[in-house]
């Protein structure tokens, strides 16, 4: 009993748990930052809010579509559309469904500013691909066990 593969192979999950946790806390704590920092320092805010999306690990705490609004809210309340017209197309490259995190208003007055017109059907039309990661796959179901 005490010798048991089973046994041997939990003994290391609190110290894998316990350090996703402290990554999953690292990612709020960034996310946070950039928020705040959004009035007083927004280079800080841009910059935490760039390193954010380049986290793999963003998806599974944060979604990547808050952090790009928060930018494009910031650059629309600057009146800098180029900046957050080019947001938003990096949002729909990614598969990002615009309206849960912008107002429609917003969108349209973005897009007619860049003398583009806002389809709001444009993500319905590309096709998005998942990989199944094997890996992350039999990760979980070791933590599982």
């Amino acid at each position: 009993f005490f010798f048991s593969s089973r046994r041997r192979h939990t003994r290391f999950l609190p110290v894998s748990w316990a350090r996703r946790c402290v990554q999953e806390t690292a990612l709020v704590s960034q996310f946070i930052d950039a928020k705040e920092a959004s009035k007083e320092n927004p280079a800080d805010m841009l910059r935490g809010c760039q390193a954010l999306l380049e986290d793999e690990d963003l998806e599974m705490i944060i979604r990547a579509g808050d952090v790009f609004a928060m930018m494009i809210e910031f650059f629309y309340e600057q009146g800098k559309m180029p900046q957050a017209h080019a947001l938003i197309k990096k949002m729909q490259e990614r598969g990002i469904i615009l309206n849960p995190y912008l107002d429609q208003e917003m969108i349209e007055n973005i897009f007619k500013s860049v003398g583009e017109k806002y389809d709001p059907n444009q993500n319905k039309k590309k096709k998005l691909v998942y990989q199944n990661d094997e890996d992350e796959d039999q990760h979980m179901e070791d933590e599982l066990e």
